[in-house]
Order: C-alpha cells, then structure tokens, then sequence
C-alpha cells in the first residue's frame, strides 16, 4: 500500500536499507518485496526477496505473488513473518506456494469425500437409511 523511496532509506555499509520501523506500523503485518536482500538487514524477517526484472515481459513473478498476498490477507494471520519465514529458504516462492496450496486442496477434497461417504451410510437422498 505504501512504497519506500531512497529517502526513507538508511544507507549503511554502502547500501540503502528500508528502515521499516521508522514507518511507524505493526510489523508483524508489513510485508517487504525487494529484489536486493541488502535492503532487507534491518527488518530481514520483513522480506520477501524476489529476482530482480529484467525487462523481460514473459517474467510474471510479480503477477504471480498475488494469490500468495490474497491468502496471506485472507488468512487473517497474527503475523506474517511466521510466513515468510516458512518460505524463506524456498528458491522459488511461487512454485513452493502453489505446491502447497495444491497439498491443501487434495487434502480437503479427500476429508470432503469422507464426510460424504459417513453421511451416505446414514442419509439417502429423501431421509434416512433404514
């Protein structure tokens, strides 16, 4: 929602690096995307750390971190380092993020198909089993 520019930046050690804590906001709920780790030392837990563009129109990465972004919103998590830190060492956090919301999804299908087959043993289409 907001965007750091050079002057918010701090410059350390021959980098600029985004003081997230200066903004003043919860961060457990601030999310830094960054193509330069550098930028991320003081609030590593805070990044998320993606390949820089190239000018390249087929790279989709950015359009792919949104469903990653909605599920985070969507979740209602107490703190989104927790997430980050889940993914932290994933080369490719997309790919590791449709992996996983994949597994979720073979995983509900499967408990749905369950409770159906218990509630079919006792239910039929008008009423109950004898």
């Amino acid at each position: 929602m907001y965007r750091l520019f050079r002057d918010a930046t701090k410059y350390e050690k021959g980098t600029h690096q985004k003081d997230l804590p200066c903004l003043n906001r919860d961060l457990s709920k601030v999310i830094l995307l960054d193509c330069n780790a550098a930028a991320s030392r003081i609030s590593p837990r805070n990044a998320l750390i993606v390949k820089k563009w190239e000018g390249d129109p087929r790279d989709t990465t950015l359009m792919d971190l949104i469903p990653f972004f909605q599920a985070i919103a969507a979740s209602g998590v107490e703190d989104v380092r927790d997430v980050l830190d889940f993914y932290r060492n994933e080369e490719d956090v997309v790919g590791a993020f449709k992996r996983n919301q994949e597994l979720l999804r073979k995983q509900q299908e499967e408990q749905l198909g369950q409770l159906q087959q218990k509630a079919g043993a006792r239910w039929s289409f008008f009423g109950r089993k004898q």
